[in-house]
This record gives structure tokens, sequence and C-alpha cells, in this order.
């Protein structure tokens, strides 16, 4: 990908009258899917200007670069976005593109230039775009797959970017992203991972002992005396977190599962 302004491929596409002011500030969000301290991708708004005095300009960029060795999946060859639901897994080619300085595994996003007569007015600004990447052109959501490595172990996750409208200059926030704790398992794009297995084993004492992952997240472990007709699941007293025991006279009774709360 040839790169110029904040990342993004540099493309004359038209100027289009908006009803807003272009963004002024430069931000960076760091981006912890895996929540262990460490940043996996970073989202980098920059915004260049004033420039001129008659009319202003601004130069506006945005993208999401990957940090150490996180990188984006690609749902297939045809299409880099994931659907909802869509299995993100060790299946999905890495996402790069290349170009005269090498391969590239960053998203350029939006990138415009904005420019006013009287920039005091929000209705006066016009915009041009300046990427011909068609990626994300006419859409208010999109889904990246991800690839995390977290000790040594590769994870998968997700990231979601949503704006309010699609446009040429409304830019995108991060507005969700989750993984699978267990390594190379799949995750749903746009979904939480399905839970841990739940393991019960004798305990002792004529008690039935279960345990599971506590890397998922908070689980409720639940009962319920039978599977058919409507089915009535009840939480298991003070089991929020294992090791829980139960009588076995009792459990033997009874089906079990974990939920997410």
């Amino acid at each position: 990908m040839k790169t110029c302004i904040f990342g993004l491929i540099i493309g004359l596409l038209g100027s289009i009258a908006a009803w807003s002011q272009p963004v002024m500030t430069s931000t960076n969000i760091s981006i912890d899917i895996d929540g262990y301290g460490d940043r996996d991708f970073r989202y980098t708004i920059g915004a260049n200007g004033p420039f001129g005095s008659f009319p202003v300009s601004w130069l506006v960029g945005s993208s999401i670069n990957v940090s150490g060795l996180a990188k984006f999946l690609r749902a297939s060859s045809e299409h880099v976005f994931f659907g909802l639901g869509e299995v993100v897994d060790d299946s999905r080619q890495i996402y790069q593109e290349t170009s005269s300085t090498g391969v590239d595994y960053n998203f350029g996003m939006v990138g415009y230039q904005a420019e006013s007569y009287f920039p005091s007015a929000p209705d006066s600004w016009q915009y041009t775009t300046y990427s011909t990447n068609p990626l994300f052109e006419n859409l208010t959501e999109v889904l990246l797959g991800a690839r995390l490595v977290v000790n040594e172990a590769v994870h998968y996750g997700w990231l979601r970017m949503s704006r309010p409208v699609a446009d040429n200059h409304t830019l995108f926030e991060v507005s969700g992203y989750d993984w699978n704790p267990v390594p190379g398992a799949p995750i749903g794009a746009g979904e939480p991972p399905g839970p841990p297995p739940l393991h019960a084993l004798p305990g002792g004492e004529g008690q039935l002992l279960f345990e599971w992952d506590t890397a998922f997240g908070e689980m409720l472990l639940e009962w319920t005396a039978s599977l058919t007709g409507p089915v009535d699941w009840q939480p298991v007293p003070d089991s929020s977190s294992p090791p829980v025991q139960l009588p076995l006279a009792e459990a033997g009774q009874r089906f079990f599962r974990l939920r997410k709360p």
C-alpha cells in the first residue's frame, strides 16, 4: 500500500458539502484486546492545520496500526471484514498490503481535506476525500479479525469500529472488542467466546467438585432437574468462582451448565 498522510492512500475522489466542522485534534487510542496491559493495536487520528487564511484548510486522517506481534486477519481472499458470528480462527490469512516501502499490516481508514471561507460556520466546510481505499466506503460498522500472541501462545479475537453515518469525513470509533482466552481456539466475530468446559470430578466425603477456567471471566454455575419441556435453570448458590462442591446424591439428580452473566 502506498502511504502518505497518516498512512492513507492519496487520491482525489471529489468534494461534498458537509454540515459539520472537521476534526481539529490529533488522538492516539491504545487498544488492549486481551487485557494483559500491552497495546495490541493503536487507533490514530491525525489533524494537521489550519493551512492558509482564505480558505482555511485542514488535513485529517485516521488509521488502525498493529503493535507488537498482533496482526489483522482477512475473512477470505476476497473479503477483509468479517460478518457477525463469522469464525475467526487459524484458517484466516494475515491481512497485509505491499508497497514500495515493504509490507504494511495497518488499515488506513478515513482521510480528507476540509476547506472553508467561513470556518466559524459549521455548514460552510467542504470535504475532499484523500483515500482511494474503498474498504470503508458506505459503511457505518466494520468487524476486523485479530490474531494475538499472549505468553508465546496464539489467540484469536475481533475489533469493532463504528460511526453514526457513512460519508467521506465522519471518523470511526472503537465500539467493541473481545478475544478467546483459550490458545488457538476460535471466536465468532462480534461475539463473546463460548463458555469454558465444565469439569465435574469426585470430591472428598461424598462431594462432587466442579472446576472451570477462570480466564473466561465471571461465570455462573446453574442447574436444572430436566432437559425436556420448559427448562428452568437455577443458579447454584455460592458458585461465582471455582472450585464448587455439591453433595453427590443431590448433584446426581441434576444437569449443570456455565453461563456468562
